[in-house]
């Protein structure tokens, strides 16, 4: 089913565009979308694949992402039958939908997970469902209103790296599972309740680098493998990668990796 108004209002800065149920009969397999799309496994088992090493079976409960241009596939698990998978989806838009997505826990190399609460984020695509069907434009803020409620009964928080680890360790994992935030040193220095220059000397102890190297370096790796993998755009892999300003991430990028973002993806794709 899809929404009434292919765009946001201009307080809404993200939208659904359509929802619906479906189930895993049939592959389904797309690289061509251009929007975001959340669901959540009512039923049975689905095998969820993406072509970066993603190939897991999603059970009830279960909560998993598509990402604009990103290849994935899904189909049920067992295929006689007897455990038909099912879900609810939502097709998101707006200038904050990726913001969304990550804030509810999601992103290319974690694109699924069990849902905290998955009653609560059923209970939510259904009355997102309901609101559909009346088709009142008066309603419309409710359906927005529905998606943030999800937010919290979802999986935002990553678990933290073990106390006991080092804190480069610590803080080099942090940075690896949170690159999409774009913190810099100041702000991951404060979460880990030290100064910037005793994460710089544990830093230079352990890696031999600063934390703005290290940094540097995990942004720019996760970069080569959406251009690599995936047919996002340079804005997007510029977010994804940590980067408010698609020009600033061309030349980091260019700088570190010895080629422009497109001349990259040029010399890397198939």
């Amino acid at each position: 089913m899809h929404w009434p108004r292919v765009a946001p209002e201009p307080w809404a800065g993200v939208w659904p565009l359509a929802c619906g149920y479906k189930d895993g009969v049939r592959l389904t397999t797309n690289d061509t979308q251009d929007y975001y799309c959340i669901h959540v496994v009512t039923t049975g088992a689905l095998r969820f694949r993406m072509p970066h090493g993603i190939d897991t079976c999603l059970r009830t409960g279960d909560m998993f992402a598509v990402f604009p241009y990103a290849r994935f596939s899904y189909v049920n698990e067992f295929r006689d039958g007897k455990e038909n998978g099912e879900m609810h989806w939502a097709r998101l838009g707006g200038h904050l939908a990726h913001e969304y997505m990550t804030a509810m826990g999601f992103s290319l190399e974690r694109p699924c997970f069990p849902a905290r609460n998955p009653t609560r984020i059923a209970k939510s695509f259904n009355q997102l469902h309901a609101i559909r069907e009346s088709s009142g434009s008066d309603r419309d803020p409710r359906a927005v209103e529905l998606l943030y409620a999800m937010l919290p009964h979802a999986d935002h928080t990553p678990s933290p790296p073990p106390e006991s680890l080092p804190l480069a360790l610590r803080a080099k994992a942090f940075m690896q599972n949170e690159t999409e935030r774009g913190l810099n040193i100041e702000q991951i220095s404060s979460i880990f309740g030290v100064s910037r220059s005793t994460l710089f000397l544990r830093f230079k102890e352990a890696f031999g680098k600063s934390p703005v190297e290290v940094l540097i370096e995990i942004r720019v790796q996760r970069a080569r493998r959406l251009l690599e993998e995936t047919t996002l755009s340079t804005r997007e892999v510029a977010l994804q990668a940590g980067y408010s300003d698609p020009l600033y991430f061309s030349r980091q990028f260019t700088r570190h990796a010895g080629q422009s973002p497109t001349a990259y993806r040029a010399a890397h794709r198939p």
